[in-house]
């Protein structure tokens, strides 16, 4: 099966790094943001999309990295963006884009998950 080519939607081309994002503060968010409560959520569509591509030793290490107790959220957004360097062109703009989308819902996301003030 021949692997097509990924598309990154425009509305995603200046999504920054998850680094990046979890190190603003709070620019332009919503209050009820909570980024660490996301980033689990990032972290486990990573894994999904990992196995999805045959990536299952890589899904089974950032699985590891990710259950660890010690893990800071600027670990693991680091770990996520490290993963995106390290995989094919067309991977990276599905993470990309898998970034994005966490970003751009991160407040809705956090009052679900019972983020900063649940």
């Amino acid at each position: 099966m021949a692997s097509q080519e990924y598309t990154l939607p425009e509305s995603c081309q200046d999504a920054p790094l998850m680094k990046d994002w979890v190190e603003a503060e709070g620019e332009g968010e919503a209050a009820e943001t909570c980024k660490p409560c996301v980033l689990p959520v990032a972290a486990a569509w990573y894994i999904e999309t990992l196995d999805e591509n045959n990536l299952g030793d890589r899904a089974r290490a950032l699985e590891t990295f990710s259950q660890q107790e010690s893990i800071t959220p600027l670990q693991l957004a680091e770990e996520l963006d490290n993963i995106k360097a390290q995989v094919d062109p067309n991977l990276r703009l599905r993470f990309r884009e898998l970034d994005c989308t966490i970003q751009v819902n991160a407040a809705g996301m956090s009052a679900e998950l019972g983020g900063a003030n649940g």
